[in-house]
């Protein structure tokens, strides 16, 4: 990487001391990296020490063919400009996230005149009820399930419940009151309509009473059965108390908690969701540092350099205008770290997204203490991500020293699923220098005539379109299987045409046990490795990836088949 020492002078000369935005653009009139300062001068000069910067802004700086500036009339204006090109442009060295989709929400859909409950990604419609956001549908599905034990709601769409000729199975399971077969009144159904508002808008102790009371008074007439209903509430209603109360914030409404903490060549940043005083769960981004900028993902690079200071300020309000130009803002947000003046960040929500929110940055009480527990929980995570990228370092530099390859920088590996010969298929997983390349992945569908279970057929032909496509060229292959696969792929490659990579295949060994796999060659050559063998191991894992997502693909389009042309709500 070659970086002219003098590239930032000839821009700091005549670039004024005052509070504006500037624009770095590459080749071709691409822009690189937008910014903005109080002082651009000192800001633009900060670029001229490349000791300084981590290895993201070294290769930017490589890459500088202009700067242009906007003078502002003050901070408060250049930050509103900086969002908005930042918008427009996409710059990759800002804060991109890859998987910005929104976050899942409960919804109460009362158009239809029988109130459904069902999960969405929030698109605001007249006459719905949103009550989120959920960090993992996961998340969100256990929400429903208890929910549904609690209040009997349908879920069914309004086509199955305009087309019902008797209670579905919910309902046998009492998860359903069965509204469409008229099993409760209309006003038993609204009652438990607005009591599910009531639960999820925070007043749980309120319909924990009112429940309590209509227990008794059931009781007392010795309607026990219905009594015994209001139990079943209450019980489910006091454990999801208990699983997703936080402790002396049982007041707080809707308020967004977002830490962020940096390592060696990454960053950190964790959001809590907490509303009506309840943990709506929690996400952590990855941020690495790479020559492209920032992206979101579960990948850390290796190497010296560290991300801190004024740097990581820009990071995080860079990371807020992306994170929420997709997902709800809440009414507080509470931040680690002092990234700018917090009026500053209110009026630039203000601007980009026409709400109000309250910015915090704690630093004593409660509020300081619950953002100490979330940055102890980031220490930690970043600690056992290092150690993960360190063991699969040591693998892949193994590989590449014990096949003696000029160069390592691609690999991938294969594996077949089917049931009897049915769903038959095939994926590939791509794995970098710096851990498994999801975006990479691939599943491959073998349509024949007839069910078939014959793994060459199904090997050869998804080798034959992945090598026909216009994707990377790995510089290994690794293909679960014996001598047989290791053929195939070889006679599959070369009748292609193109240069073929190193080659090996992976077979379990005698008593089929971990620990006592076989490594095929080109030359045929079995190889035993000890099982405590770096190299070894590191093909376990890569084997044991591939075959985790040939089995969750060939079982989601198994379920596909299987349940083709069923009702939605059995």
């Amino acid at each position: 990487m070659k970086i002219d020492p003098n590239i930032v002078d000839k821009f700091t000369s005549t670039c004024p001391q005052l509070p504006g935005i500037y624009q770095i653009f590459g080749e071709k009139g691409k822009v690189l990296y937008i910014g903005k300062a109080k002082n651009l001068r000192e800001r633009i000069k900060n670029y001229q020490n490349i000791s300084t910067h981590s290895p993201r802004i070294t290769a930017m700086i490589s890459q500088i063919r202009h700067i242009e500036i906007i003078i502002t009339n003050d901070e408060k204006e250049a930050l509103l400009l900086e969002a908005d090109l930042i918008k427009r442009h996409k710059p990759k060295y800002n804060v991109l996230l890859k998987d910005n989709k929104s976050f899942p929400y409960i919804c109460l859909d009362e158009t239809s005149g029988c109130t459904r409950l069902f999960k969405c990604r929030k698109s605001v419609l007249e006459g719905r009820s949103y009550y989120g956001p959920f960090t993992s549908v996961k998340k969100l599905n256990e929400a429903i399930f208890l929910l549904q034990k609690m209040f009997l709601l349908r879920s069914c769409t309004d086509m199955n419940f305009k087309s019902r000729t008797r209670p579905c199975i919910l309902y046998q399971i009492n998860r359903c009151a069965a509204p469409c077969m008229k099993k409760i009144s209309e006003t038993d159904y609204k009652e438990l309509v607005a009591q599910t508002k009531d639960f999820l808008s925070g007043k749980s102790n309120v319909l924990q009473r009112q429940l309590t009371s209509k227990m008794k008074a059931a009781s007392d007439v010795q309607d026990y059965e219905k009594a015994a209903l209001c139990r079943d509430r209450i019980k489910t209603l006091a454990f999801v108390q208990a699983q997703n109360q936080i402790a002396d914030f049982e007041k707080l409404y809707n308020v967004d908690i977002i830490c962020i903490k940096t390592g060696q060549n990454f960053i950190a940043i964790q959001i809590f969701l907490i509303r009506s005083g309840c943990n709506f769960g929690n996400k952590i981004y990855y941020l690495h540092d790479i020559p492209n900028g920032f992206q979101e993902s579960n990948l850390i690079l290796n190497g010296e350099g560290y991300i801190e200071g004024r740097e990581t300020d820009e990071i995080l309000v860079n990371f807020l205008q992306e994170f929420y130009h997709n997902n709800t803002l809440p009414r507080e947000l509470w931040l680690n770290q002092n990234c700018c003046d917090a009026a500053l960040l209110e009026q630039l929500f203000i601007n980009l997204y026409g709400q109000k929110v309250k910015v915090f940055f704690p630093t004593r009480g409660k509020k300081l203490r619950l953002i100490k527990t979330i940055e102890m929980n980031l220490e930690n995570n970043l600690k056992l991500k290092a150690a993960s990228q360190t063991k699969h370092m040591l693998g892949f530099d193994a590989l590449k020293q014990y096949f003696k390859l000029p160069k390592l920088d691609h690999i991938e590996v294969y594996d077949n699923s089917h049931t009897a010969g049915f769903e038959a298929g095939g994926v590939m997983i791509s794995c970098g220098r710096d851990g498994f390349i999801k975006s990479n992945y691939r599943k491959y569908s073998v349509n024949t005539d007839q069910p078939t279970q014959d793994d060459y057929l199904i090997l050869k032909e998804i080798l034959s379109r992945r090598f026909r496509s216009k994707m990377h060229m790995p510089d290994m292959i690794v293909i679960d299987g014996g001598k047989g696969q290791l053929s195939v792929a070889q006679k599959t490659i070369a009748t292609i045409g193109i240069q073929s990579p190193l080659i090996i295949s992976m077979a379990k060994g005698k008593k089929r046990n971990s620990g006592n796999e076989i490594i095929y060659t080109s030359e045929n050559k079995g190889i035993y490795l000890n099982k405590n063998d770096a190299m070894k191991q590191y093909l376990q894992v890569l084997r044991d990836e591939a075959h985790r997502f040939a089995i969750t693909s060939h079982r989601s389009k198994r379920d596909k088949s299987t349940f083709k042309g069923a009702p939605t709500n059995y």
